[in-house]
């Protein structure tokens, strides 16, 4: 796959920092107002899927993004009911790929995912990659 073909929701810069970090997006989809990718990390160590969620016009990879505090959109119903669709995309992500994990740049946001991850019925565990905690799942 050529690593600059266009994903849907990603600007050439975002792929060119996931590039520079030897990862590629190998699925992408949309539920509600998220647009979920799932990135593979792959070098001579290690094989990982990353999951990474944004916002429509929002950029995962940006890591300034991360620490910015996102406000819940006006329609928070759209908001809730798009859950149940992240839920069925990460599931059959995870049965094709196996364990996949969760991590930002931003503490907070990790304390988050592991909170909307058990709310959304699986069973995200703590675990320490390459010296960095991750939430897998």
């Amino acid at each position: 796959m050529n690593w600059l073909q266009k994903i849907a929701g990603l600007s050439e810069d975002a792929l060119n920092r996931l590039h520079q970090t030897g990862n590629q997006v190998v699925e992408e989809a949309t539920a509600g107002n998220y647009e979920l990718f799932l990135v593979l990390l792959s070098n001579d160590v290690v094989q990982l899927y990353q999951l990474g969620i944004q916002r429509t016009g929002l950029d995962f990879t940006d890591i300034q993004q991360q620490f910015q505090q996102q406000e819940l959109s006006e329609n928070a119903a759209v908001e809730l009911s798009s859950l149940s669709e992240m839920a069925a995309i990460i599931n059959r992500w995870k049965q094709q790929y196996g364990e996949i994990i969760i991590k930002s740049h931003n503490p907070a946001k990790d304390a988050k995912y592991l909170n909307i991850l058990q709310w959304l019925g699986f069973s995200p565990t703590k675990k320490n990659i390459m010296g960095t905690q991750v939430i897998s799942i």
